[in-house]
């Protein structure tokens, strides 16, 4: 195929055997490969927004499990474990406000991700650090 891009930024693609050339207008400029595939590439924001869509569905499992868990704690009148997944909890829920700016991949991203989750877990009282098993693989 022959891929030319327009002004707007929209990419078309014509027969290579010329059949199409009469829809070719003058603002259509040709591109190569290379050229179609970095514009094809995710951008920088595409990549935090999978990464970040991808840590709020790996979280909520882990939230759920804490919930349970900090019921309990309250049902035996243990306060201060309570207290305890109460704040691993608002820490899942910051997880998102991490600074991936400096992340050049999307690995890189994941990397970032998977340390704040070792982070909160460790910060975690030990009876409920098995609720992060999931997410520190």
């Amino acid at each position: 195929m022959k891929h030319y891009k327009k002004p707007d930024g929209s990419i078309w693609a014509f027969e290579p055997d010329g059949s199409q050339d009469d829809l070719i207008t003058a603002d259509m400029t040709p591109i190569s490969d290379a050229d179609l595939a970095a514009l094809r590439a995710p951008t920088h924001l595409d990549l935090v927004a999978q990464a970040l869509a991808e840590t709020r569905a790996q979280r909520q499992p882990i939230i759920s499990v804490l919930d349970g868990l900090q019921a309990s704690a309250l049902v035996k009148a243990d306060a201060a474990t309570a207290t305890e997944i109460e704040t691993a909890k608002q820490a899942l829920r910051d997880i998102t406000k991490v600074d991936l700016s400096a992340c050049v991949t999307y690995d890189d991203m994941k990397a970032a991700m998977l340390a704040a989750y070792r982070a909160i877990a460790a910060a975690a009282p030990a009876s409920v650090q098995l609720a992060f098993a999931g997410a520190l693989q």
